[in-house]
């Protein structure tokens, strides 16, 4: 028989904290360069591919890594302008 304290039983069902720091530490699109350098400040990028380019793998690093990024990976593209976003906490990051 095992006898769950209630102070262990809160201690196993704590969420995780959320990170403060949502800055990325790099941002990267393979095979190509973004528009300008990357900087933390800077939220918003282009990048121009050529119009058969299906795919690309877009790369996110965090400053810290216990927060969450979303919109990285294989993201799929189609001719003319794509709107993507790579959000980090409630940050955005527009290219």
């Amino acid at each position: 028989m095992v006898v769950i304290k209630p102070e262990q039983q809160l201690l196993l069902n704590q969420p995780k904290k959320k990170s403060s720091n949502n800055n990325l530490s790099s941002l990267t699109i393979e095979d190509y360069n973004l528009d300008k350098e990357f900087k933390k400040e800077v939220t918003e990028y282009s990048v121009v591919v050529e119009n058969d380019v299906k795919k690309k793998k877009i790369n996110a690093q965090l400053d810290d890594s216990s927060a969450k990024v979303e919109g990285t990976g294989e993201v799929e593209v189609k001719e003319g302008n794509n709107k993507i976003e790579i959000k980090s906490n409630r940050r955005r990051w527009k290219y």
